[in-house]
C-alpha cells in the first residue's frame, strides 16, 4: 500500500490545564445534570408529540426510533410521516436520543459533527419537536485488470478529506479488499469528499516477500499502487464527493507494469547497544511508500519497485542509560531519553534492477528551537504544602508555599510538524521538538520537505505568541527540512500577558422554557496570524449559560457561535468568509473580555 506522510495533533494534559489548539470550556458535571433530571422527573405525566425528517432533503423519516433515555421503556417508531407520539413522558428534564439503520443523527453540519443526544425540558402544552437525522453515503464500484484476470483481493484504501488544526487535510480509513469479481463497496459514509487508493499487488509472491539473495528475481509484474483516475500522487486523484446519501460508482482500471529488485546494505552501523532500524521509502514528493521490504540480520533491504524517483531513509535508535535520580547523563531535564542515528539515499529504478546501493548512517541531525517569554518570564508554579494537618512556621489558615522543581513543572511548549499536501495516518512519522535546555529544544523532522508548524503553550497563564523562522511568520509560511535534515532555526514567543473571554447566551434563549435547549459551541479565532488555533466554549441553555475562555493571546478575535460542534476551516479565509463576520472582540494584554452571544447559527 501507498502511505503518505502523516501526522497527528496531540491532546496534552499538563498540570490540570489542557493544552491544545482547542481549549474547551466543560459541560456541566453528569451527576448534577442527572441529580436535576431526577428531581424534575417527579412531576407529570405528558405526551411528546414531533418529526424527524432527513437532514439534506427535509423529508419525513419514516421507522426512526425517538426514545427517552431518562425513562425506562419511554420511546416510539415514527409513522410513515415521520410523525412520533410518546405517553407518559414524566415533566421536567429528560435526555431523548434519535436512531435509525443507515442514518446518523449528528450535532449539527459539516466536518467535526458527532452524535449527540438532546435535553428537552418536558412541560404539557410543550411544542412539537422536531429531529433532523443525517442519511449515510456509500462509494461502489469495480476493479478490472488490463490482463483480464480477475482482480479478487486488491486491496483498497478510502481515503477522507477532513479538517484539522483549521485547514483541510487528507486522512486514510477503512481498508477493503475486493471480491472474486473485482467488486468493492465502503458504506455508512458521512457527507464529504473522499479519494481511493489501491494497494500495490504482485503476479507472485516472491515479490510480496521478497529474498535477499542472488537467486531471487531480477524483476516481478503486477499492479503499481495508484490513485483513482490513474494518479499516483494525491494532487492528481479524482476527488469523489457524496452526501444526503448518495451512492457514487467509481470503477478502477490497473495496468500491469514491472517491478525491479532493489538492494540496499547499510554502512557505520552502530556497535553494541539495543539499537533499533526502521527504514522509510519516499516518493520524490516525500511523501511515505509501502511496498514490502525484507530487512535481513545486517539491516541490508531489498524491495521490488516500479519505475520512478525514491530517497530511503533510515533510523536507528537506542534507548540510553539512565544517569542518577533517572535522568540521562548530561541531558537537560525533559530532554529525549533515545539517541538516534539516521541515513539518506537518493536513487531512481529506470527499466533494471538498482543493487549495490549504500546508505551511510549519520549521527541524527536537528533544528534549534529557541524559547522566549514577553514581557517576562512566568512565576514558578507553587503548591500549597501543609506537614501535620498545618503549615510548619505558619500562622492557623496559612499554607506554606513551596515552588515545584523543573521537572514537576513540565515542558511550557508542545511543538509538532504537520506535512503540507499529504495524508494523515497518525503514523510513526509523527514529529515533536524534544526539551534540550531550559529555553532550547530539538527539532527532528520526519523527512526533508515543508511542514506547518503547531506551537501550544502547556502551562498554565502562558499562551502562544510569534513564532518565525528567519524572519518568516510560520503562521503564514511553511517550515521546510532540506536535504541535510535540518531547517532554519525557529524561535518561539511565550506570552505571560494572556487575555481570558467569557461569553454568555442571550435572554432569547430563556433557561425556563419548554422544549429542547439549546448547546452552544463557540469558536473564538485569532484576527492575527498565529500558529496556535481556535478558543472552544460550550454554554447549555438548561445548564451552565456562560463558557469562560482562558489563556488567549491578547489581539482581535472573530467570535462564532453554533448549536452543534464543528470543525472550522480557520485558516483558509474564503472557507472562513463563508461563516460570516461573526462577533468581533479585542482582549488587551492581561484583559478580560465579556460578550453576550448573537446570531447563533444552526
Amino acid at each position: 500500500m501507498l502511505r503518505l506522510l502523516g501526522w497527528g495533533v496531540c491532546w496534552t494534559v499538563l498540570m490540570g490545564v489542557t493544552a491544545h489548539v482547542v481549549r474547551a470550556q466543560e459541560a456541566p458535571a453528569d451527576a448534577a445534570k442527572n441529580a436535576e433530571t431526577a428531581e424534575a422527573s417527579a412531576g407529570p405525566a405528558v405526551t411528546v408529540r414531533g418529526v424527524v425528517v432527513n437532514e439534506a432533503t427535509g423529508q419525513p423519516v419514516r421507522r426512526a426510533l425517538v426514545s427517552v433515555n431518562t425513562t425506562p421503556d419511554r420511546g416510539a417508531l415514527t409513522d410513515g410521516e415521520g410523525k412520533f407520539e410518546i405517553h407518559g413522558v414524566p415533566a421536567g428534564l429528560q435526555m431523548f436520543t434519535v436512531s435509525k439503520p443507515g442514518f446518523e443523527e449528528q450535532m449539527g453540519s459539516g466536518e467535526g459533527t458527532m452524535s449527540m443526544t438532546h435535553t428537552v425540558r418536558v412541560a404539557s402544552e410543550m411544542p412539537e419537536m422536531s429531529f433532523t437525522l443525517a442519511q449515510k453515503n456509500a462509494i461502489f464500484g469495480h476493479i478490472s485488470l488490463s490482463t483480464g484476470t480477475p482482480a479478487e483481493g486488491i486491496g483498497l484504501t478510502l481515503v477522507r478529506q477532513t479538517i484539522e488544526d483549521g485547514r483541510a487535510v487528507w486522512e486514510a480509513g477503512e481498508n477493503h479488499l475486493t471480491t472474486p469479481d473485482g467488486g468493492f463497496r465502503f458504506a455508512g459514509l458521512r457527507d464529504g469528499t473522499y479519494v481511493l487508493l489501491t494497494q500495490p499487488e504482485f503476479d507472485n509472491d516472491h515479490a510480496v516477500e521478497p529474498s535477499c539473495s542472488v537467486e531471487a528475481p531480477a524483476a516481478m509484474s503486477g499492479y503499481a499502487a495508484e490513485f483513482n483516475g490513474g494518479a499516483t500522487e494525491l494532487a492528481g486523484a479524482t476527488r469523489i464527493g457524496v452526501g444526503g446519501g448518495q451512492g457514487a460508482e467509481v470503477n478502477l482500471a490497473l495496468n500491469q507494469t514491472l517491478f525491479h529488485m532493489v538492494e540496499v546494505s547499510l554502512a557505520r552501523t552502530p556497535a553494541g547497544g539495543n539499537w533499533e532500524f526502521k527504514p522509510v521509502l519516499l516518493n520524490h514528493n516525500g511523501e511515505e511508500l509501502e511496498y514490502p521490504m525484507h530487512e535481513e540480520k545486517d539491516h541490508s533491504l531489498c524491495v521490488y519497485l516500479p519505475d520512478g524517483s525514491y530517497t530511503l531513509m533510515v533510523r536507528a535508535s537506542s534507548e540510553r542509560e539512565p544517569g542518577p535520580r533517572g535522568r540521562e547523563t548530561g541531558d537537560a531535564a525533559g530532554a529525549t531519553s533515545w539517541k538516534e542515528m539516521v541515513g539518506m539515499l537518493d536513487f531512481s529504478v529506470d527499466g533494471r534492477p538498482a543493487r549495490n546501493l549504500r546508505v551511510s548512517l549519520a549521527q541524527a541531525p536537528s533544528t534549534p528551537v529557541h524559547l522566549r517569554y514577553q514581557p517576562g518570564p512566568p512565576a514558578p508554579i507553587k503548591h500549597g504544602h501543609q506537614e501535620g494537618g498545618q503549615a510548619s512556621g505558619q500562622a492557623d489558615g496559612q499554607v506554606k508555599e513551596e515552588e515545584d522543581d523543573e521537572d514537576e513543572e513540565g515542558d511550557p511548549l508542545s511543538l509538532t510538524l504537520a506535512r503540507t499536501n499529504s495524508i494523515e495516518q497518525k503514523s510513526e512519522t509523527f514529529s515533536e521538538a524534544t526539551r534540550s535546555g531550559e529555553s532550547t529544544y530539538d527539532l527532528r523532522a520526519p523527512a526533508p520537505g515543508a511542514y506547518w508548524v503547531e506551537a501550544i503553550a502547556a502551562r498554565q497563564g502562558v499562551c502562544v505568541g510569534a513564532v518565525t523562522a528567519g524572519g518568516q511568520n510560520l503562521a503564514r509560511t511553511p517550515w521546510v527540512e532540506g536535504p541535510s535534515g535540518t531547517g532554519i532555526p525557529i524561535d518561539v514567543v511565550l506570552r505571560t500577558d494572556c487575555a481570558k473571554l467569557t461569553v454568555q447566551l442571550p435572554e432569547s434563549l430563556p433557561e425556563g422554557s419548554a422544549g429542547e435547549g439549546a448547546d452552544v459551541f463557540v469558536y473564538a479565532v485569532a484576527d492575527f496570524d498565529s500558529v496556535d488555533g481556535v478558543y472552544e466554549g460550550h454554554a447549555e441553555q438548561f445548564g451552565e449559560r456562560t463558557a469562560t475562555l482562558v489563556d488567549m493571546t491578547p489581539g482581535s478575535y472573530r467570535v462564532y457561535a453554533f448549536r452543534g460542534q464543528r470543525s472550522i476551516e480557520f485558516r483558509n479565509a474564503a472557507a472562513l468568509d463563508r461563516l460570516g463576520a461573526g462577533q468581533t472582540v479585542t482582549l488587551a494584554p492581561g484583559g478580560t473580555g465579556n460578550l453576550v452571544l448573537e446570531g447563533i447559527a444552526k
